[in-house]
């Protein structure tokens, strides 16, 4: 039980920075060919890693505090 908690631990940052790094991949339901209008990727071919927008948002709010801390 105790090395699944440790996997998980280590399994969660590093997607977390695969994601962060990566945040787009191709489109599932037109495969990023540009033939057609897809609905999903609006015909062009990438869509957004779930959970990509979250963990830009994270980013970006960390730095704003870490900015905010040292005008203090």
């Amino acid at each position: 039980m105790i090395h699944l908690l440790l996997i998980a631990l280590l399994a969660l940052p590093a997607r977390a920075g695969y994601v962060y790094l990566f945040p787009e991949r191709t489109c599932r339901w037109c495969r990023g060919e540009r033939r057609r209008r897809c609905w999903r990727c609006r015909g062009s071919g990438h869509t957004w890693r779930l959970g990509a927008r979250l963990a830009r948002r994270a980013c970006l709010a960390a730095l704003r505090a870490w900015q905010e801390r040292d005008e203090r």
